[in-house]
């Protein structure tokens, strides 16, 4: 059977989505658990109510939308990705997926089609990591990566702890049980590609193949302050220049290894008065790679730097997130491109260079991502764009895909994690 989703309903979702948060430029600052996150999150549960699906929180604040099956032993088919964005971000990235699982459910509810699994939209709390560090803290707390213990107490930049903004969301939220979590047979995210490749190549649907690996790290130098006019260069223990030593070194050793992303995203010099010489600089490091042997590599680097390139200053750092690469389920890669060679959309397999949800969840059960282009490679940026036609084609291929597996019985789906 063919399912044909409302196009006009995903943009028209969407558009309402991108009030809550809304930023003077055209994006939204919605990050996680905030009341602008909290608002979009009760839409959500508002729409999927309406249709009679059921939803549910578990413990870190993961939202469960469901629409049963008819087998009593069928693990659901989940589909999802995140409502939180960047601080100033755009109206497409993680909400998208969001989105198109609920038109998923929707429409098997419009078609009145039964389903041998149960089908469930999720949304993952704190994907981005930016008001509450790691990212990806629902699905990793959900995964067994991160213990629920540590995840709430970690605190924003403000001291509000992950638990009390636990604990508003779930007084907000008094018709949506705290439940344990549900178990899932297989996990697909669509979400936009957030980088060139797509549209380069004239494709409408990227098939992920897998995700790059990732390192974080916060790098600490210190030295000592001193007046700018009165103290010579040979009497300074200047941390500015110990730490562009450091960056400057690290970038001219991933630029070596061909294309290796390596970005310094924060650097924060104290005190911070014009006619003072440095006496502590922090700045942090992202790095990404598709093999575990080059970020290892990375990692013997990174330690030899801080330990010889800082003298007369001293130095330390400190790793903040580890992500290795990850390869998604083949069965269920081969399903989709099964799917997309009986249509006239021009599609390719790529590798992601930004980490996801999927990245999580892929320790549990298969795991699968699909693309769509976003406009000239913008995202985490308030003019991202992704073309409607391209939304909807990426959300009729998640339905499609959702309602094969779905379908199928029990016992041929092998969800067993190999």
């Amino acid at each position: 059977m063919t399912l044909t989703i409302d196009s006009e309903r995903l943009q028209q979702r969407l558009a309402a989505m991108s009030r809550y948060g809304a930023t003077a430029q055209g994006g939204v600052d919605r990050q996680a658990l905030s009341a602008a996150e909290l608002t979009a999150r009760r839409q959500l549960v508002d729409w999927a109510s309406a249709r009679g699906f059921r939803c549910s929180h578990d413990l870190i604040g993961n939202l469960f939308i469901r629409r049963d099956g008819t087998s009593p032993d069928a693990l659901p088919i989940a589909l999802g990705s995140h409502l939180d964005s960047q601080p100033t971000g755009g109206n497409y990235d993680g909400v998208f997926g969001v989105i198109a699982a609920l038109e998923c459910l929707e429409t098997l509810e419009d078609s009145a089609v039964p389903t041998k699994h149960p089908v469930m939209a999720v949304s993952w709390m704190n994907e981005e990591g930016c008001r509450f560090s790691p990212p990806t803290m629902g699905s990793s707390v959900y995964a067994g990566i991160l213990s629920l213990d540590e995840a709430v107490a970690v605190r924003d930049d403000k001291g509000v702890a992950v638990e009390s903004a636990l604990i508003n969301l779930f007084e907000r939220f008094p018709d949506v049980p705290v439940l344990p979590p549900p178990a899932i047979g297989a996990y697909i995210e669509a979400h936009i590609e957030q980088g060139p490749v797509l549209e380069a190549e004239s494709a409408v649907v990227g098939v992920v193949t897998g995700v790059q690996g990732m390192r974080q790290y916060r790098i600490d130098v210190r030295g000592e302050s001193a007046h700018a006019g009165t103290t010579l260069r040979k009497f300074r223990k200047d941390a500015f220049v110990a730490a562009r030593k450091i960056a400057q070194a690290l970038d001219d050793w991933t630029a070596k290894q061909g294309d290796f992303p390596f970005t310094v995203g924060r650097f924060i010099v104290s005190p911070g008065a014009i006619n003072t010489v440095p006496s502590d600089v922090v700045f942090t490091i992202d790095v990404r790679a598709p093999s575990r042997e080059i970020l290892a590599s990375f990692d013997s680097v990174l330690a030899g730097i801080v330990n010889s390139a800082t003298h007369p200053c001293a130095a330390s750092y400190e790793v903040l997130y580890t992500a290795d690469p990850i390869v998604f389920d083949p069965d269920l890669i081969s399903k989709l491109e099964g799917l997309l060679r009986g249509q006239n959309i021009p599609w390719l397999r790529l590798l992601s260079g930004a980490t996801h949800d999927a990245v999580r969840i892929s320790r549990l059960c298969p795991a699968a991502m699909l693309f769509v282009p976003s406009r000239n490679g913008i995202s985490h940026h308030e003019a991202e764009f992704t073309e409607p036609d391209h939304l909807a084609k990426g959300a009729q291929l998640l339905a499609t895909w959702a309602l094969h597996l779905s379908s199928m019985t029990p016992q041929t789906l092998f969800f067993e994690r190999r």
